[in-house]
Parts: C-alpha cells; structure tokens; sequence
C-alpha cells in the first residue's frame, strides 16, 4: 500500500512513534487501496498521545494547520511535501446529549485512549470502518473486507443515518460510483429516514450530487435518488422524472433534470452561480419551444440562450431541432455573439448610423441572417 510506504518514510511520522503514539491509515485511502483505485488522500487517526502533543512534534517537520481543530481534525503538510495535506485525527466516540435535536444534539468526545474499534463503530459505513496500523496489520471489526469482495454498501450501525442523514445520500453516490449494492436492511433504513435529508445544508448536499455527476453512473445515480425518496424530499415541486443517458450531457442538464428549475437549484443547493445561469438557458430555450416553430426563431433563442450561459451549446435536454440548430452555431455558420457579426460599430457609422440606431441595426442584421436573407458576409450586411 502506497500510503504505507509514504508515512513510515516520513521523519515526523517516526517521530510521533517515538513518542509512543499509535498510528493507523483510515478513511477512503484504504477503501479505494481494496478498490484498486488510486487515492490522493491520507487520513490517520493517531491515539495514545494527547493532541497538544501531536501539534509541538508536527510543528518542527512542517505546517500544522489547526482549522479543523473544533472537529478534532489537523491538516498537516510536511517539508517538501507535493500531495494533498494529511488528515489527522485522535479517537473519538458520539455522544447524544440531546435526542430532539438529532444529529445537531450529538456531541464528539475525543480521547486518545478510546480503542481503534470505537473510532472505527462510529463511521458511516463497513467498508470505509477499516483501519491498518503502520505495521501493516488490518483491522477490520465490521468485515467491511468481505463488503468489498461481495460489492456492498452497508451501514455501519442502525444509528448511521440518525448520526448524519447525509449519509443516505453518500450511500447513493458510492452506488452509482462504484457500481455497489445497496444492503437490504441499509436500504429500508434510507427509506424510512429520507426526510432527515432536510436538515442537511444545501451545500453538502450539493458536494455529494456533484460526485455522482462527475464520478459515478448518472442514471443509477438519479434512479436510487427517486426510488429512495430523497429526491422527492429535496425537490417536492418537481414532477417525477425518468433518468434518461440520451438527456445529460452537461452539468447544467444534470441539475436541471434533479431540481427543476434554476430557482430550485440557487435556493435549495445553494449553488455554482455558472450552473445556475446554464440552467436558465436550458429554461429560455424549453420555455420557448413549444409556442414558436420558425426556423429562425428558433435560432433567435439559441442565440439569446447563449448570451445566458454558453454552455447551452452543450446540453442534450433539448430536441434534436435545437441540436441541429447548434451546430449550425458551432460550426461557424451563424454568429454566436453581436461581436462575431462581420462588420463593426464604425462601419454602421460610416453608412450613417448613430446612437441606438446601430445596435438596432446590428440586432436586424442578425435576424436577417437567422432568416436566411444574408449571410455573415461584410458586404452583404452593409448592403442597405
């Protein structure tokens, strides 16, 4: 294991060994080692020394990072060190202290002393509760291993949603990625526990919807989505939708398709402002489809939908009458913008135009072209 070799090289990493800390590798990098994938990330989880400890050794081989320290968490990055920083945490156990609360009334209790399997107990699911000491040893208190093997997604506990409902939607973006199976009894618990969904921040709920878009199966993504429940829970305005490979190109198609519309998505994900715009023009170009069929109208919208968003030029929600029509765009054919138009500002000044009389020059020239009646031509457009 890569990680492995990594850490026991590292001096500071030697050095807290001397101190007597025990250190295992947790967290997705050992999840993705018995995937066979490649992991960026290092996360350890160092006991037996208490974390002023861990801070005044670190500081002398490199950068201690001490925002995450209200979540038990340092960012450590080491002299000289190229990779992402490394994720250090002590033990810990939850503790409710308030059970109207939810999971906001669990608190974390972090002790150096807490045994690996508690730390390990509280994790969301098998595969990713195994740890492996530094020597190489494995522990594996949940048979998250034998999860792996059999490709299985499987709560931790029957506490593993109430801790953290956003966990359900991690179940389904593990599904869609690495083509696992959602455990029967895991299952019926996301099921029965979907509206906790609610209680999550629109911004973490965006993070994991993001990692099915770019890392996983779209459609087995969006399928669990519905039959879950969680869809309807985060999107209740939005009509029963059918995952379909041909519609989702781009990210904008995407979220379009969960949340309905750009407002769904600005003010329940709290989203990327460059989404939001491609989904208005995805809206501008569906909105209009229906009432107009003119060719160069049609061409009209794509035109105005691009001023919105260029990636509209990307999407596959829209018919194949909008997609012909884009690449008539895309290869050149028609002017994308005002400024692609051949002639220029002082040329419409030259043939006497002014003030607001050349942009609405330039604006009958473009429908002209839409229309077939000229061509992008210098001096075809300066004809009078």
């Amino acid at each position: 294991m890569e990680a492995l070799k990594i850490l026991n090289n590292l001096v500071s990493i030697k050095a807290l060994k001397e101190l007597g800390a025990e250190i295992y590798i947790v967290g997705g990098c050992v999840r993705d080692h018995y995937l066979g994938k490649e992991s960026k990330d290092i996360d350890i989880i160092v006991s037996l020394i208490d974390d002023i400890t861990i801070t005044n050794c670190l500081e002398q081989y490199g950068k201690v990072d001490k925002v995450g320290e209200s979540f038990g968490v340092i960012k450590f990055i080491p002299f000289n060190w190229e990779g992402e920083p490394i994720d250090i945490a002590q033990p810990r156990k939850d503790i409710l202290e308030d059970k109207t609360k939810g999971h906001h009334g669990i608190k974390a209790e972090f002790n150096p002393f807490i045994p690996i399997d508690i730390e390990l107990s509280r994790r969301d699911f098998n595969f990713n509760s195994i740890a492996i000491k530094l020597d190489g040893t494995i522990i594996d208190p949940f048979n998250g291993l034998q999860d792996i093997e059999n490709k299985i997604i499987r709560a931790t506990s029957n506490q593993s949603f109430s801790d953290d409902p956003l966990r359900m939607l991690r179940a389904i973006q593990f599904a869609s990625r690495f083509n696992f199976e959602i455990e029967e009894n895991t299952w019926k618990m996301i099921v029965k526990n979907c509206s906790d969904i609610k209680t999550i921040t629109g911004e973490r709920v965006h993070e994991e919807l993001n990692k099915i878009f770019f890392k996983g199966n779209i459609n087995l993504g969006i399928k669990l989505l519905i039959d879950s429940g969680l869809h309807k829970q985060l999107f209740p305005n939005v009509k029963d939708i059918i995952p379909n490979p041909d519609n989702i190109y781009s990210i904008s198609d995407f979220y379009y398709l969960l949340c309905g519309d750009a407002e769904n998505y600005k003010n329940i994900l709290k989203g990327d402002n460059n989404i939001y715009k491609g989904i208005k023009a995805i809206e501008k170009c569906l909105e209009k489809h229906t009432k107009i069929l003119m060719m160069y109208d049609m061409r009209q919208i794509l035109f105005d939908a691009y001023q919105i968003s260029p990636s509209i030029f990307g999407s596959k929600i829209l018919n194949n009458y909008f997609y012909n029509i884009t690449q008539e765009f895309k290869n050149n054919h028609l002017p994308k913008k005002i400024t692609e138009l051949d002639i220029t500002g002082e040329d419409l000044i030259e043939q006497g135009f002014k003030g607001k009389e050349i942009g609405d020059r330039q604006k009958f020239l473009l429908m002209e072209i839409f229309k077939g009646n000229r061509q992008n031509i210098k001096e075809d457009l300066l004809y009078l």
